[in-house]
């Protein structure tokens, strides 16, 4: 079975040949394993609610990011 980590280097290996990406598997895996767990904890622990559109955003902003585009504000 594949681990998450593998899965997400088959579609990052998809994106590199579509010329999206130009960061290593390794750092970009492991900013998005960072990322997805600091959401799952905000949303668990945050004492104010956090919307899952204002997630969606943040997780945008973050993959837009990795294309080298300007951040939302």
């Amino acid at each position: 079975m594949e681990t998450s980590r593998q899965e997400m280097c088959r579609y990052l290996d998809q994106a590199r040949v579509a010329g999206e990406l130009d960061r290593s598997d390794d750092r970009i895996v492991d900013a998005v394993l960072a990322l997805t767990t600091g959401l799952q904890t905000d949303a668990c622990s945050s004492p104010r609610p956090t919307t899952p559109e204002r997630r969606t955003a943040v997780l945008d902003d973050f993959l837009a990011g990795l294309r080298g585009h300007t951040l939302s504000s």
